[in-house]
């Protein structure tokens, strides 16, 4: 037969008619509330608050619309909504934008590439060319790549008569100035954007690099960017936004 917990009851007769209970043996476990950390794609924040914000007292899950703040963070990518912000059982959840692979590997208006390495970058995904024309010419020209290059040397002459010999190196190739136009998506899970590119070669320490090259790409980058924050504002309305 089970053993019985004991229980000794002391009542203090008062008006509230309060009642003090005092048990015998092991007490049940203290449940201390931890903290929730959620993490994922752009749209999660906004999410979370479309199925747990009630907008007839403004609570976002167990906590006041008040004690809840969004950061939006267009450098790093992120939104981060936390609610309960002096609560030790704290939720954050956290969407981020994802930069598509592809894209980001072309390095544009960066580093340049060996010709071999952008063949391997572009050599199986033509469905991210406009035109698979172009994806067929930059393919076999990277295949059947060749350079002429062209070295000239100049003496120069600074304001102090000083002279010095300087050596200018130029590369030309059939792919020189070539103009691309892609259509990827600029990040993960979202339509694919136009993305228009030049050709620039130029040696690098005895060998060359290939140079992917646009003069607008930053400017549309930035505006796409700009563009999906705000979108997502007026989810947020009831909390404080914070930008970083």
């Amino acid at each position: 037969m089970a053993e019985e917990k004991e229980s000794l009851h002391i009542k203090f007769e008062g008006a509230s008619g309060n009642e003090v209970i005092i048990r015998h043996g092991q007490a049940e476990p203290i449940h201390v509330p931890k903290p929730i950390s959620l993490s994922g794609n752009f749209k999660a924040p906004a999410e979370f608050v479309a199925k747990r914000f009630v907008s007839v007292n403004e609570m976002l899950d167990q906590y006041p619309a008040e004690e809840c703040h969004v950061l939006f963070n267009e450098g790093d990518l992120s939104i981060t909504l936390v609610a309960g912000e002096q609560e030790r059982d704290t939720i954050t959840v956290v969407g981020k934008l994802t930069i598509n692979p592809f894209l980001s590997s072309l390095n544009i208006n960066g580093r340049g590439h060996k010709h071999s390495d952008l063949l391997t970058l572009i050599r199986f995904v033509p469905h991210y060319f406009a035109l698979r024309e172009d994806h067929k010419k930059l393919v076999i020209g990277l295949q059947n790549f060749e350079v002429k290059t062209d070295t000239e040397h100049k003496a120069q002459n600074d304001r102090q008569g000083t002279v010095e010999n300087r050596q200018f190196t130029r590369a030309q190739s059939s792919l020189t100035g070539m103009n691309i136009r892609l259509m990827v998506p600029l990040f993960e899970g979202y339509e694919p954007a136009p993305v228009d590119l030049t050709i620039e070669i130029e040696p690098n320490n005895g060998t060359v690099l290939i140079y992917l090259v646009s003069e607008t790409f930053q400017e549309f980058y930035d505006d796409a960017v700009k563009a999906l924050f705000d979108e997502q504002r007026p989810v947020f309305e009831p909390f404080v936004i914070i930008d970083k």
